[in-house]
This record gives structure tokens, sequence and C-alpha cells, in this order.
């Protein structure tokens, strides 16, 4: 009942960002983020976003969990409705910690946002990174769209399939 399968990922994450975000509303793109994310947000309609720097910090080593809530925090609007994270990110490779999630995870909750996790990348790890899924920290199933591909770990880019995870309250709208 979560699982709702679509033409890969670009797609999904269009639905998936014209589900959440009405006109006016405001998503957080930590970055560097994909270059087609502007273009597609651009297509919902009164839609916002707004970036913050994130990877290259954490690609480097430089960016400790509380100094990453902070950044998200002080980019928060009253019109923030989701953040958007990718982790391992494209175009950087950075990941993530557990420890890293878990400040973006109070941050989400604190701001009751959703956040729509791209993992497109989880299965290309190197240097004994570890994938961590936000949805899997505790309260974030329920605020949480995670999106995945067959294209980037299964080498099927070709088929153009990829799922998405959501929650109830978005399963009438996916």
């Amino acid at each position: 009942d979560d699982v709702f399968i679509g033409n890969g990922v670009s797609e999904l994450i269009d639905l998936t960002l014209r589900a959440l975000l009405a006109p006016g509303d405001e998503i957080l793109l930590p970055g560097p983020y994909w270059m087609l994310l502007p273009g597609m947000l651009e297509l919902v309609e009164g839609a916002r976003w707004r970036h913050v720097p994130v990877f290259l910090d954490a690609l480097e080593g430089r960016l400790e969990p509380d100094e990453l809530a902070a950044r998200l925090r002080a980019s928060l609007g009253p019109a923030t409705r989701a953040l958007y994270l990718n982790t391992p990110n494209n175009p950087t490779g950075a990941v993530l910690s557990r420890a890293q999630l878990e400040a973006v995870a109070a941050v989400a909750v604190e701001h009751d946002l959703w956040v729509v996790s791209d993992e497109a990348y989880e299965h290309l790890l190197f240097d004994g990174a570890e994938h961590v899924s936000i949805a899997s920290l505790p309260g974030m199933a329920a605020r949480t769209v995670s999106l995945f591909s067959f294209s980037k770990s299964y080498a099927m880019s070709g088929w153009r399939l990829g799922y998405v995870v959501s929650p109830p309250a978005l399963r009438p709208v996916l």
C-alpha cells in the first residue's frame, strides 16, 4: 500500500512536488543539487525554492549536525512546507551521516515540514559511507516521501522505472 511505481524518479519527483506544494509554498533545496530541480519547481504553479549550502561542507567533513540544523532553521520562512534531500548527493557524492540526518529530522519535526527524500543513489557508496534513509528515523516515516530508482543501482536507465514510498496522507494524490 505504501509503494507507487512510476516512469522513473523524475516523474515521481514532479508528482510529489505537485502533491505537496501549493501556490506560495516554499521548499528548501540543500545544495549543490541536481540541476533539473529548479526547472521542475517552476512547473509547480506558484511554488518557490530556497538554496541551503550543505553538501560541499559535508563532503569535506566540515558540517557538524548542529551546524546543519542551524543552517536549515536560518533558511526557513513562513511559507516553507518541505525540504528536498538527496543523499548520497548528486552532484557531489556526499553522504549525510545518521547524526546529520537526525539533525535534519529534528528540524522537520519542529517545523512540521515534509521531507522529499531522493534516494536514487542509495547503493552507490564509497569510502565506508553508509546510506541511512531519513524515513527510518523515529517519527519520520509519516512526513517523508522516499523516492527510489532502478536506473543508478541496477544500470536500468533506459527502462525509466522508479518507485515512491509515501505515508498514508499522500496516497490519494500520488
